[in-house]
């Protein structure tokens, strides 16, 4: 079968006129494809179970807008792409962040990329929150080793945030700010809200150990809690941030 064929192949070794018209790419479970071609007219790339590509190069694949990793276990980090737009990274165990997006205050404004969206989603190893890039819409699922939202509220804009499968008691909330949405779902220890600020809306999902909200600084509009039966306390309307 063509797919057997392809299983067995270097893809590294496919030549840039076989391939001149190609503009998405999807390859699954590619044994033997440790180094992706020269694909200068892509702009859509998924791999799924790609077990040997270590690295995902911008210098390989120029155009590319949209990208989706998944379950592919040995990519540590991914470059800094000049186009991109969506990126959805899971289920890969040893990846650990971005490369390029820290860029200095001497960099030109017309080289920061701003992402339409941007998925991390059970990532164990992942902890480089600073060095995200910005995005309109970032998810954040089943990270545990993050520490830190440090600078996160230093974005040019407001952004939708959900965060899901945290354990709060073990990473500094300071900085989780400058939001028009946040979503918290099956966050666990987030104590009393202490370092979350500026929030037009804050949405909370089956809250562990939330013992309450005095310490909610700026939440701007709205308060929704859905599935409060796990708190271990709650004092009333008083212990609510006021609304700004």
């Amino acid at each position: 079968a063509a797919s057997d064929v392809y299983k067995r192949q270097d893809l590294s070794l496919w030549k840039e006129e076989m391939m001149g018209n190609l503009r998405e790419l999807q390859l699954s479970d590619c044994s033997n494809c440790h180094q992706l071609p020269y694909l200068p007219n892509v702009t859509k790339i998924t791999l799924f179970k790609m077990h040997q590509i270590t690295d995902i190069s911008p210098t390989l694949l120029p155009n590319v807008t949209s990208m989706w990793v998944q379950d592919c276990a040995v990519i540590r980090r991914i470059q800094r792409f000049p186009k991109i737009k969506s990126v959805t990274i899971g289920f890969c165990v040893r990846f650990e962040g971005f490369d390029g997006y820290n860029q200095s205050n001497n960099d030109a404004i017309n080289q920061r990329i701003i992402l339409n969206s941007l998925k991390l989603h059970f990532l164990p190893m992942l902890d480089d929150i600073p060095s995200l890039p910005e995005a309109y819409e970032l998810s954040i699922f089943d990270c545990p080793e993050i520490k830190s939202f440090d600078g996160f509220d230093r974005s040019s804009f407001k952004r939708k945030v959900w965060i899901s499968g945290l354990n709060a008691g073990n990473c500094d909330m300071k900085g989780l700010g400058n939001i028009c949405e946040l979503v918290l779902n099956d966050v666990s220890d987030l104590i009393d809200g202490k370092g979350i600020h500026d929030i037009d809306h804050l949405m909370i999902y089956h809250p562990k150990n939330l013992l309450n909200f005095s310490n909610f600084h700026g939440i701007n509009q709205s308060i929704l809690l859905l599935d409060v039966s796990s708190l271990k306390s709650f004092d009333g309307l008083q212990s609510i941030p006021r609304l700004a």
